[in-house]
């Protein structure tokens, strides 16, 4: 037999809300152990003391964000002039020292032209002839103009480099810094341009500036410049003529929004990049050369050279929405000239491809493609070529191959070419060519010309 506990309340029936004490009714409260603690009323001053605080740590807040965006877009603008990951600023060994030249500006006010400037300064520094890489690099909106590297005839020991800088104001000469560079314990030497990322807003009479730098290369004795390179957004390039008896082993020239132009150079690799800026001019490469820009035309005289058929001489030529017009001449540097083997690409759009191949050694092998989109391309091959051709393009546009007769054996063997043709359809032409009796695929060359919505015509 069970009996109730003493303390514990009666149970009532759960429809009578009123006596159940799981409901707290008044006649029955919950045991102390279960009532819940009476939470202190705040009084309004200490709630609108609370809200005052928490907006003024809000606004305080945005105040510290504002100021440190502030910072970090003048450091930016004034200090942190790199590229590519460089800190080329790092670099300074030397600050420019300028010698006033106003006197060379036009003094009467009746002959100036509003565009032109009213103050020239002239500084120049040496380079060691030796370096292992001579340098150019220029960053800011105040960094522009012109580099040009010319053989002056002078031999020395040194690289000079002259550089002058016309101005409007001297807000705008304070706001440039021209240095020597150095890196590498010496062995990397170089000059930097730098300025401001952007010019104050309404102040761009005031900020206008323009530089021009010249790079004199000691002549004499087919010097080799072990690298040369220049990373100068903004600045045009101008190579003079300097095939005569200066060599590059590596020749880096970049810019954008600029164009380069080059009388005459022989580089073993070579890189010539900009944007909405032409490239032209006379290129001799002995390994590699890569020609790319974008928004504007290539036109070029290349000689490119090879003298181990298994290690591959190339070339690439790369723009947009501008024409690629090159004289390619492959040339064997083995003992009897012949042989070699030779890779060209060129891609554009929009413009026309006008390539050919005035020489090319007996028993070289060429491998040619070129690409195109709503603009022809036309090649025309030497004689010398061996290898498979597929031209194609729409099925409303032609793909013609057109042949010489009477072609003589390029080799003096007596031998007769032979083009046999694969395919032929609308938009397309498949074709094989050989001296003799067809080699295997291995040992001869191969051509490849597209394009679309235009005609594609290759001559040999």
């Amino acid at each position: 037999m069970s009996t109730a506990h003493p303390s514990a309340p009666p149970l009532k029936d759960s429809g009578n809300a009123q006596g159940s004490p799981l409901l707290g009714s008044v006649a029955n409260q919950p045991p102390p152990y279960l009532a819940t603690p009476p939470v202190p009323k705040s009084s309004k001053a200490d709630f609108r003391s609370t809200v005052c605080s928490r907006k003024f740590l809000i606004r305080a807040g945005q105040v510290l964000l504002l100021g440190s965006l502030i910072l970090y877009v003048i450091s930016a603008m004034f200090c942190g002039v790199t590229g590519g990951g460089i800190d080329y600023q790092a670099d300074a060994v030397q600050e420019a020292r300028w010698t006033n030249h106003d006197e060379e500006l036009p003094s009467d006010e009746s002959h100036r032209n509003p565009d032109d400037f009213r103050h020239l300064l002239k500084t120049s520094f040496d380079l060691p002839l030796d370096s292992d890489r001579l340098y150019f690099v220029s960053r800011g909106a105040l960094s522009h103009g012109n580099i040009q590297f010319v053989d002056d005839g002078k031999k020395r020991d040194k690289v000079v480099v002259d550089i002058d800088f016309w101005y409007v104001s001297d807000a705008a000469k304070n706001a440039v810094q021209t240095s020597r560079l150095q890196r590498d314990h010496g062995k990397q030497n170089g000059i930097g341009i730098f300025s401001p990322s952007s010019i104050p807003r309404g102040h761009y009479e005031e900020y206008r500036t323009e530089f021009a730098v010249t790079v004199h290369l000691p002549s004499g004795g087919n010097h080799l410049y072990n690298e040369v390179q220049t990373d100068m957004p903004l600045f045009s390039h101008n190579i003079s003529d300097l095939e005569g008896g200066i060599l590059f082993k590596t020749l880096n020239l970049k810019t954008e929004n600029s164009a380069i132009h080059i009388k005459s150079v022989v580089a073993g690799t070579a890189y010539l990049t900009t944007s909405n800026g032409r490239i032209e001019g006379k290129i001799t490469a002995t390994e590699s050369l890569d020609i790319d820009t974008s928004n504007a035309g290539i036109k070029t005289e290349i000689v490119l050279h090879n003298g181990d058929a298994n290690k591959t001489s190339k070339l690439n030529l790369r723009t947009s929405n501008g024409p690629i017009v090159s004289s390619i001449s492959l040339v064997s540097d083995t003992k009897d000239k012949t042989g070699g083997s030779f890779t060209v690409n060129a891609d554009t759009s929009n413009s026309h491809i006008d390539i050919s191949y005035p020489t090319a050694p007996v028993d070289s092998i060429l491998n040619f493609t070129a690409h195109n989109s709503n603009a022809p391309v036309t090649t025309k091959l030497h004689e010398t070529f061996q290898g498979k051709l597929d031209l194609s393009t729409d099925r409303y546009s032609s793909a013609t191959l057109v042949t010489k007769s009477g072609v003589e054996d390029p080799a003096g063997r007596g031998r007769k070419r032979s083009i046999r043709l694969i395919h032929y359809s609308k938009g397309s032409t498949k074709a094989a060519v050989s001296w003799g009796d067809e080699k295997p695929e291995n040992e001869v060359g191969s051509v490849n010309l597209s394009t679309t919505a235009s005609n594609v015509k290759l001559t040999l």
